[in-house]
């Protein structure tokens, strides 16, 4: 039986998705990702999914933005707006106090810090996702927000986090 190269890089690629989509791949890792993208006006942004490892803060995924505008300065006290097109809406608490080592420390301008783990129910792997970034102005603590738009790969990282814990289903019976 002979196989065309076409059908056989088919077979590949699908494979491989089922492979890079599946939740174990990304349960597996305990390594931040990261991923360089461009909002709708062209600014640089750095995004890193990662599991929060300081034990001072709660444990849980966080999502962490980093703008490569020094013009821009993140909002650190509006959540993160998440969209996924159809019908899908989340809002993700912002943690960036989490970001310094004392509370009366200066947050930094360029990143902001968000709760990934109120990304409930995980969106689907299929569709992207659209993050408003709250920014803030000359004294207007919501001056707006920045639009970033995800692709396939950080959404199939999102939507392959292990699932929200109970902490009612991890107490022992009895």
């Amino acid at each position: 039986m002979r196989i065309s190269a076409q059908r056989l890089a088919g077979w590949i690629s699908v494979l491989l998705a089922l492979l890079l989509l599946s939740p174990l791949a990304v349960q597996a890792s305990e390594a931040p990702q990261r991923w360089e993208l461009r909002d709708s006006s062209g600014v640089r942004w750095g995004l890193v999914l990662f599991q929060q490892p300081d034990p001072a803060f709660p444990e849980g995924w966080r999502l962490r933005l980093l703008s490569r505008d020094p013009a821009l300065k993140l909002d650190h006290r509006r959540p993160l707006q998440i969209d996924d097109g159809m019908g899908g809406h989340w809002q993700l608490a912002n943690c960036s106090e989490e970001l310094v080592a004392k509370a009366d420390a200066d947050m930094p301008n360029q990143a902001a810090q968000f709760n990934a783990e109120d990304l409930w129910p995980r969106p689907q792997a299929a569709l992207p996702l659209q993050l408003l970034i709250p920014l803030a102005g000359r004294g207007v603590p919501s001056a707006g927000a920045a639009a970033l738009v995800l692709g396939p790969e950080p959404v199939a990282a999102l939507h392959g986090l292990a699932p929200k814990q109970d902490p009612e289903a991890a107490k022992p019976a009895g």
